[in-house]
């Protein structure tokens, strides 16, 4: 997952960067470790008045929790949590060194209304 201090993310992890605040997730398919760098990306970019991000926050209450504590200065002993800041030689984890697998910056999230829209595409393929 590391490259000069860059995290390395799987494909899995870009679609639900992409996805997160359009439809409701089933994040089982990433790694324990990804799953809580999405969600540290998370609460970082996307708007909790936004449904669909609670409905993907919801499941993730105590991960939230821990990353809320490491956010707020509070000592964690959460192994992937502390190896995820390690990675990046940060106190805090880095999200700027996030890349996908072809080296790539995450893309910047989907505004509230490009959501909507995306919302609305994927509604109308599901019809045809």
């Amino acid at each position: 997952m590391n490259k000069d201090s860059k995290i390395i993310v799987s494909d899995e992890f870009v679609k639900a960067y992409k996805l997160f605040n359009v439809i409701k997730l089933d994040l089982s398919n990433l790694s324990r470790q990804e799953l809580l760098l999405l969600l540290v990306v998370a609460v970082d970019v996307f708007s909790e008045e936004n449904s669909v991000v609670i409905d993907n926050f919801r499941p993730f209450q105590s991960e939230i929790n821990i990353i809320l504590d490491l956010l707020s200065d509070k000592d964690i002993d959460d192994p992937d949590l502390l190896n995820l800041a390690n990675l990046t030689n940060e106190k805090y984890i880095d999200t700027s060194k996030i890349e996908d697998s072809l080296g790539n910056d995450l893309p910047k999230p989907l505004t509230n209304n490009e959501a909507i829209e995306m919302r609305r595409t994927i509604g109308i393929d599901k019809l045809i």
